[in-house]
């Protein structure tokens, strides 16, 4: 822009100077112009300077317009230099304020690493003090569960030392309260064969001294055939329930459990004590049916009936009544032996119905009759030795007793 500028205005100084030359009156030959001619050469003269003073004009214009242009152009020059020095300067701020974030943010990473390594070792000092810590409490729980195991062992040999110390007990105590039974017995043996039988035997033999010398006559023999017979049953019945008892005591003795009919043994009891029932006009009924089985020794069995009819017709006054009856109860059947006697006092059926074995204190029944004591003490020993169990309990219908039998059905 700026150079064709300048040789434009050249170009117009050159152009008005050659016509200045021109037009100048002494180059000219005169006589070749006349006045016309020199009033056009005036008036061209006056144009041209008309255009080049135009021209100078325009051509000021264009270098005030060129200069301004170069102005504005060195204006913009300096203002994008101004504005490449900005940028320059904003970058390099940027560029500082980059490297101080960097520098910041690798001292804050150097922090963070410092701390990470300290929280590390903290973390570290931590974990091996509780693995210490863990290290001590297994130790410790060893220790502990070994105290635990001998503690227990030494409370399982205490406790099993105290139970074998009370099995001991029990079997010490078992065994004297045996000895004191046996001891009861045998003084119980000894007292009934010195008193209860040798009395009666000795009776006889003085009825038989008497009769024999004749001091008996037949006619008063009659008055004393009833109180001989009641000795001889009397007398009878003791031999037999010392020789069962005897036996049950002797080592070796064994029960023989089958199955036993109980209504032919109680319609057999029956028969056999009907002659005493009636003189004592008792009303004996017998309620159990033929082929009620039980499993048990036929023996002992009949033994254990016998002594508890026989116990009721004693205690039992005239015109009484006894009853053996059976029941039906689980996988047990029940006989009983109900009176309408004189009865038992609660305290003697508390001691009977008692897991102990005891003798029973004896009483005279309602015909005076004697006893021992020895029947119900045989009647609990050989219901346990059949695996079942007797009690006894007031008549719920009336006056005297009932004595229930539990045995197994068969």
């Amino acid at each position: 822009m700026k150079i064709p500028g300048i040789l434009f205005v050249m170009l117009l100084v050159c152009f008005g100077h050659v016509c200045g030359q021109r037009i100048k009156p002494d180059t000219l030959p005169q006589k070749r112009f006349s006045t016309s001619s020199n009033s056009s050469v005036n008036d061209t003269k006056i144009q041209l300077q008309q255009q080049l003073l135009q021209g100078r004009q325009q051509q000021l214009e264009f270098n005030r317009q060129e200069q301004q242009k170069i102005l504005l152009e060195k204006q913009k020059a300096e203002l994008a230099e101004k504005e490449k020095q900005l940028l320059q300067l904003r970058v390099q701020k940027k560029q500082n304020e980059l490297e101080q974030d960097r520098k910041t943010q690798a001292q804050i990473l150097q922090k963070n690493q410092l701390e990470a390594r300290v929280l590390q070792v903290q973390k570290d000092k931590q974990i091996n003090a509780q693995q210490i810590e863990i290290s001590n409490n297994r130790k410790w729980n060893l220790v502990l569960l070994i105290g635990f195991f001998v503690v227990a062992s030494f409370a399982i040999i205490v406790y099993y030392s105290q139970r074998r110390t009370k099995r001991l007990n029990a079997v010490i105590s078992q065994q004297r309260n045996e000895l004191e039974q046996m001891g009861m017995v045998k003084d119980t043996i000894l007292g009934v064969v010195s008193h209860d039988m040798r009395s009666p035997v000795n009776t006889l033999l003085s009825f038989t001294e008497l009769i024999k010398a004749g001091y008996i006559t037949p006619e008063k023999l009659e008055m004393y055939l009833d109180q001989i017979n009641i000795t001889l049953n009397h007398t009878s019945s003791l031999m037999n329930n010392l020789l069962n008892w005897a036996a049950s005591q002797m080592q070796g003795f064994k029960t023989v459990i089958t199955k036993v009919d109980a209504g032919v043994v109680t319609e057999n009891l029956r028969e056999s004590f009907s002659d005493r029932a009636n003189n004592k006009k008792i009303l004996f009924t017998n309620g159990i049916a033929i082929g009620t089985l039980v499993m048990a020794d036929a023996n002992m069995l009949e033994l254990v009936i016998r002594n508890l009819i026989s116990n009721a017709l004693k205690y039992t006054a005239a015109n009484g009544t006894i009853r053996v009856a059976a029941l039906l109860s689980g996988k047990d059947i029940i006989i009983s032996v109900t009176d309408s006697g004189v009865g038992m006092p609660v305290e003697k059926m508390n001691r009977f119905n008692a897991e102990a074995l005891e003798q029973a204190e004896t009483t005279l029944g309602t015909a005076k009759e004697k006893g021992t004591g020895l029947g119900l003490l045989l009647c609990k020993t050989f219901c346990r030795l059949m695996n079942g169990t007797i009690s006894v309990e007031p008549n719920p219908n009336g006056p005297g007793c009932r004595f229930e039998l539990a045995l197994p059905k068969a």
